[in-house]
């Protein structure tokens, strides 16, 4: 689906409400300039930071630049070190809203539900970085947003338990695209290549039980 048709309206009654997945193309029109948050802005806003990296199910803290220049490195092993969950306001220094004046039309929930904040995380690594199958935190549903590089997002829905006896959606998340990931569905997320993604967490407010 076009993201710019994408209304709140039309992605609440066919997706939100259904549990039911969704890519979204052509997602940068409806930001403003967020392509232009590759790694080569990182580095030009960020040469000197201390960022905190998962690898082997530990944080470890090291320098944003070393980090960004071992890529071919990290890519070679077999627990990829990543830079997930840095927060979007602390990237930002608390001017989310001059760095990201369009809020697509289907996301204007969360504002609703976080006045003062802003619930997004950027993750950034080399080829191979995976966010191993898990759901969301608080019974969240979320959007994750291609910005640079690919993805493989593999995603069981909440019906299926154990979800390790059944067959994946599998999905290729390119730049430009968004993907909804409904509330308590399993999902995990390899990047294929160099890659910088956002997203969005909101917490789930409908009853899908009923």
């Amino acid at each position: 689906v076009e993201a710019s048709e994408l209304t709140y309206n039309l992605f609440e009654s066919q997706y939100l409400t259904q549990n039911k997945p969704v890519v979204a193309d052509n997602i940068f029109s409806s930001f403003g300039d967020l392509e232009i948050y590759n790694l080569d802005w990182w580095l030009t806003k960020y040469p000197n930071a201390q960022v905190d990296v998962s690898r082997l199910g530990k944080q470890c803290q090291m320098g944003f630049h070393d980090y960004i220049h071992q890529f071919q490195y990290w890519a070679s092993l077999n627990d990829v070190p990543y830079l997930s969950d840095w927060k979007i306001d602390t990237v930002f220094e608390g001017q989310t809203g001059k760095y990201l004046p369009h809020i697509p039309n289907f996301l204007v929930d969360w504002p609703n539900i976080y006045p003062d904040e802003n619930p997004g995380y950027f993750f950034i690594g080399p080829e191979g970085t995976v966010s191993k199958a898990h759901t969301d935190a608080h019974n969240s549903h979320g959007w994750l947003l291609q910005i640079q590089g690919q993805k493989l997002c593999k995603l069981w829905p909440s019906s299926l338990i154990p979800y390790k006896d059944y067959e994946p959606m599998l999905l290729h998340l390119k730049p430009g695209q968004g993907l909804f990931i409904p509330p308590f569905w399993v999902h995990e997320i390899t990047a294929l290549s160099v890659s910088v993604s956002v997203q969005w967490l909101v917490p789930y407010i409908i009853d899908i039980t009923e």
